[in-house]
């Protein structure tokens, strides 16, 4: 994905905030942002929920976004909340995908198994917006 286009839906987010929000973005990173996005794409959510839930946004422009949000629109104590959650997350999936040494490295042949991975349904991006939507007061 272009830069210019990840900085157009981080406009396109920015627009669903509300102005107690907009303004604890810096002026001059606003600026930045207007400055440094593509003039041909500005999408439009009608909430911060919209954007997380449409698939076609590439995980890098939602991974820049949280980023964004946990750098400038959230205070210390939601930053800490986040960033322990994103952690308990990562914590969760390492362990959730851990290999058994015994059965990587030993000697024992088996049989090959092959299992559909169960992924979960809910992708752990929704569940950080809903948090930031949670603290933000909500706008779904």
């Amino acid at each position: 994905m272009e830069k210019e286009d990840i900085y157009s839906e981080l406009l396109g987010v920015i627009s669903t905030l509300d102005e107690e929000e907009i303004e604890k973005i810096p002026d001059n990173v606003l600026d930045n942002i207007i400055e440094n996005s593509n003039s041909k794409y500005m999408p439009e959510y009608e909430s911060c929920r919209d954007f997380f839930e449409n698939n076609e946004i590439s995980d890098e422009s939602k991974i820049f976004i949280l980023n964004f949000f946990i750098r400038y629109i959230c205070d210390s104590e939601e930053k800490a909340e986040l960033i322990n959650y994103l952690h308990i997350n990562e914590e969760t999936n390492k362990e959730k995908y851990r290999y058994n040494p015994e059965k990587v490295f030993g000697n024992n042949v088996e049989e090959e198994k092959t299992e559909l991975i169960v992924i979960p349904k809910t992708k752990w991006y929704k569940k950080f917006i809903d948090l930031i939507v949670k603290f933000l007061g909500g706008k779904n």
